[in-house]
């Protein structure tokens, strides 16, 4: 997997702004795989309100559950929409949409061993397929991936 070189992220991304929102999203390996390749993240019917409350510019801390329960990357969200394309393997078996309410995001970097991903704070759970977290949390999720990642995010 690609990172976004360090030029192109500071003149892309700016972490701090008043309405900046933060958020972890959770999947399985199954799931990350999709969803980094074709940069999107879905929501159900019964989930969809919670895509309605993320904004375009917010960002999102990818978090891994399985086979390692870790965060691998980051992303910006980009725009809302609704596809029924089976996509997810999940969906490919039941041959049904599950998570039509899609959100795209770019991509800011994902760690290529996802075993050399970062653990969360003792402080967050992440219970859901999506959990809002503060700009502090965030920020530091941010330097430690500088710091173990040995890359510039910002």
């Amino acid at each position: 997997m690609n990172k976004i070189g360090s030029k192109t992220l500071q003149n892309k991304f700016n972490y701090s702004a008043a309405s900046r929102q933060y958020f972890i999203l959770v999947g399985d390996r199954r799931t990350w795989n999709v969803s980094i390749d074709k940069s999107i993240w879905g929501f159900s019917e019964r989930t969809k309100g919670l895509r309605d409350h993320i904004n375009k510019g917010d960002y999102a801390a990818f978090y891994v559950t399985r086979p390692t329960r870790k965060i691998i990357g980051f992303g910006k969200f980009d725009k809302k929409f609704l596809d029924e394309t089976c996509i997810w393997p999940m969906e490919k078996l039941y041959q049904k949409s599950f998570w039509k309410y899609r959100i795209s995001f770019k991509i800011i970097y994902i760690v290529r061993n996802w075993a050399e991903g970062l653990t969360l704070p003792e402080d967050v759970v992440v219970n859901s397929g999506r959990k809002k977290i503060n700009e502090k949390v965030f920020m530091n999720l941010i330097n430690d991936a500088e710091l173990k990642w040995h890359t510039k995010l910002r």
